[in-house]
């Protein structure tokens, strides 16, 4: 019988043990910087998560691997397959995603117009979109979201939230939003957890939430998180599917009498991002 040679050399176990060898990902980094057109004596790439594929807090990671220095972070994705799903899978990796806080992001003011309205026009819940529900004039939502910023500007019974966009940078469309809460109030620490995120309905089923949630964690721990809460209805199994996929961990479930629904609350972290 004869043997593919992808199917005996191209192995994804196989890859990651050459890759993640000190020798083998400094070889992948000079590759990539040929890919990108980087100058690779400027760049001293590091494997940001050498047990990717092995841990069993990251097995079921995004990639394959993940390089980074102080400007940039490459995520590698090795595949054997042409299928369908496969590349509905990596349109997210090849998309150059990137997260922008929106104290930053006057110049999406027109993209977060066209945000909203696909949400309304669509019936869906915005979440992790801050007040942008609540505004026609996208000025009046920036100045508000930066309001979430600061005690001496933060509105009465609300919660230091910082708001990021992602943001396609082949085309700069807004595909999704994440907003992370610094601490609990009663409210959260029950029932919504520091963070919660939407996709665009027409860019969904891409692995932009899943990249979203993960992408965040550092930020996360940089304002002193050492794990995260994220919780969803119980009958959302996509989004189990995502928190699970970044290392959740399930604490139990709680009634939200609002819905009449109950909440699955997944703890996941961030000291290792």
């Amino acid at each position: 019988m004869q043997v593919k040679a992808r199917e005996l050399y191209m192995r994804d176990k196989v890859v990651k043990k050459l890759f993640t060898s000190f020798s083998g990902y400094q070889y992948l980094a000079r590759i990539v910087c040929e890919v990108l057109d980087l100058p690779s004596e400027l760049f001293s790439f590091q494997i940001f998560h050498p047990s990717v594929g092995v841990n069993e807090n990251v097995v079921n990671s995004e990639v394959d691997l993940i390089i980074e220095d102080d400007e940039a972070i490459v995520n590698i994705e090795i595949n054997t397959s042409n299928s369908r799903s496969i590349q509905n899978k990596n349109t997210a990796y090849f998309c150059h995603l990137i997260l922008k806080q929106i104290k930053t992001s006057k110049d999406y003011l027109d993209e977060l117009k066209a945000y909203r309205e696909e949400f309304l026009n669509n019936g869906d819940s915005m979440d992790g979109c801050g007040p942008l529900r609540k505004y026609d004039d996208m000025n009046e939502d920036l100045e508000m979201t930066n309001r979430y910023l600061k005690l001496e500007t933060l509105p009465k019974g609300m919660i230091i939230a910082t708001q990021f966009l992602c943001v396609r940078k082949s085309d700069n469309k807004l595909v999704g939003m994440i907003q992370i809460r610094h601490y609990f109030n009663e409210y959260l620490e029950k029932y919504a957890g520091h963070i919660e995120y939407s996709v665009r309905p027409s860019e969904r089923r891409k692995g932009y939430a899943s990249w979203m949630l993960n992408s965040i964690k550092p930020f996360c721990k940089s304002i002193g998180l050492d794990k995260i809460l994220v919780c969803c209805f119980n009958t959302n199994v996509g989004s189990r599917k995502k928190k699970l996929k970044n290392g959740g961990i399930c604490d139990g479930t709680v009634y939200y009498e609002l819905k009449n629904k109950y909440l699955e609350r997944y703890w996941i972290d961030v000291t290792n991002s």
